[in-house]
């Protein structure tokens, strides 16, 4: 249960030798007596209290029903003050009696954390849509379509960066949270490939600015983005993980999957392969505060058809069955396009209905948004010609969408 490092500073404490290395259990050195420079031998008692309590809390996060009377009897308090103490405390108590407030554990006993304590913006509706498809923009487009985004009344934006670079959407990313919008960084990289310099140098300089959600990779479960060559699990996981850790260490939230339902590997069996792989290279642990990134474009079908936007909830099941939780889901990219004139009525009562319905009662809670691809192209600055028919401005014409989602 315990590190190396762990017994060795319970050694220390109990042989009441040098305690300066005992940190790793007593806590930071915001929290601990050790950073006063005070005389060390007085607070054994103190030390050793706060060292029993954070062993208990381990205990509680591995085997709860181990800790439940563990304070029931004289002799389990004996070895404390039983005139601060008496039989039959309990563990918060003990915390009281020993000055220690509130838990000394800050995340849920096995780590994961909460759906509830994923960043979500003010008045969140969970209205979405997916920037220019360019790594950066002049600073009258982002000037532009934020007013555009913040008018259609959305709340999330997802954006490229060019993989680790630092400053070229410093501006789109303060307009964006200036206005109430959540941002979420896609980290741009030619097809499934480690991203090259300091990842870690990055998200803390946009985590500062307002960053929370970080897209790892894109659509591994496609050709195109394998450099011609078959999907592989391997090869994704090579790449994530390393990348997850990053972002962790560096405060942020890594986005799993960003799997394409169209992809010539299919999406869900790749999920469910990458979790497994996730498990045997030991590294499960990294979903804890990563959050799944969908691609659930609706196209014609229904909106309840699990192949459009209801491509959540086969995820879900995915999740459930191999990893026994569902992780947070943040849609990436989505949508329904209007080929012609005739199209776009129908385009449009579709998304309108896929938005009503992330924003209602109905939508489950890991699902936070829906994101439409995309808001502009070569109107934004955008260089491929591939993306101008799915742009909601474009050549002059603004979708119908554009003024429905403004209605309301």
């Amino acid at each position: 249960m315990f590190s190396s490092g762990d017994r060795y500073d319970l050694s220390s404490l109990l042989s009441n030798q040098s305690l300066t290395g005992a940190t790793g259990l007593l806590g930071t050195s915001g929290t601990s007596p050790l950073s006063t420079g005070q005389d060390t031998s007085g607070l054994f008692q103190l030390l050793l209290a706060q060292m029993l309590v954070k062993l208990l809390d381990r205990l509680e996060a591995q085997v709860p029903a181990l800790t439940a009377g563990l304070f029931n009897s004289e002799t389990a308090a004996s070895g404390l003050s039983t005139e601060a103490i008496a039989p039959a405390t309990s563990s918060t108590a003990i915390r009281s009696a020993y000055g220690i407030s509130g838990s000394t554990t800050s995340t849920p006993s096995d780590g994961v954390l909460p759906i509830a304590s994923f960043p979500r913006p003010t008045n969140d509706n969970g209205r979405g849509l997916h920037w220019v498809p360019t790594v950066s923009q002049s600073a009258d487009a982002v000037d532009r379509f934020v007013a555009e985004a913040s008018a259609m009344n959305v709340k999330w934006v997802t954006f490229l960066n060019d993989g680790s670079n630092i400053g070229a959407n410093d501006y789109l990313v303060k307009q964006l949270t200036a206005a109430g919008i959540e941002p979420v960084m896609r980290v741009y990289t030619d097809g499934v490939k480690p991203v090259d310099g300091d990842l870690g140098a990055m998200v803390r300089h946009y985590k500062a600015l307002g960053v929370d959600y970080f897209q790892l990779l894109n659509e591994p479960n496609h050709v195109v983005e394998n450099a011609g060559q078959a999907p592989s699990v391997d090869r994704y996981l090579d790449a994530w993980i390393p990348a997850a850790k990053a972002v962790i260490a560096n405060g942020g939230l890594p986005g799993f999957g960003a799997l394409g339902p169209a992809g010539e590997a299919d999406d869900l069996q790749f999920l469910a392969d990458s979790i497994s792989g996730l498990k045997a290279r030991g590294e499960i642990d990294l979903l804890d505060t990563a959050w799944l990134a969908i691609h659930n474009y609706q196209g014609d079908l229904p909106l309840d058809d699990v192949g459009g936007y209801s491509r959540y909830m086969a995820y879900a099941d995915v999740l459930e069955k191999a990893l026994g939780r569902v992780l947070p889901m943040v849609s990436t990219e989505g949508g329904g396009f209007a080929r012609t004139a005739a199209d776009e009525a129908a385009r449009t009562d579709a998304v309108l209905a896929a938005y009503r319905h992330v924003a209602s009662a109905a939508a489950p809670d890991y699902l936070f948004n829906y994101t439409y691809w995309v808001i502009a192209n070569a109107e934004g600055g955008g260089h491929d010609p591939a993306w101008e028919w799915q742009a909601l401005f474009q050549n002059g014409h603004t979708s119908e969408l554009v003024e429905a989602l403004k209605r309301g």
